[in-house]
């Protein structure tokens, strides 16, 4: 479900289909497979309406870069 908010100031809410599970039985694969499809699903919405989204959350503090492994979150002094 996402809430958009109009240029009238009005919202509009808009309800999805469930989301179905993909249960495999191995946990790791659909854990994986699952996060990737609902990701999917939220920047699909994202594309449609940009100007909706701020994320000011640093949501993952622990998140290194591949290649060099400094923090892509430093911290501020």
């Amino acid at each position: 479900m996402f809430i958009i908010r109009n240029l009238d100031a009005h919202h509009k809410i808009t309800i999805h289909p469930a989301f179905e599970l993909t249960t495999t039985g191995n946990i790791q694969e659909d854990i994986t497979s699952n996060i990737a499809s609902l990701t999917r699903i939220v920047e699909a919405v994202i594309r449609e309406h940009p100007e909706q989204w701020w994320w000011v959350h640093r949501r993952f503090k622990r998140a290194r870069n591949i290649r060099t492994g400094e923090s892509l979150f430093p911290k501020h002094s």
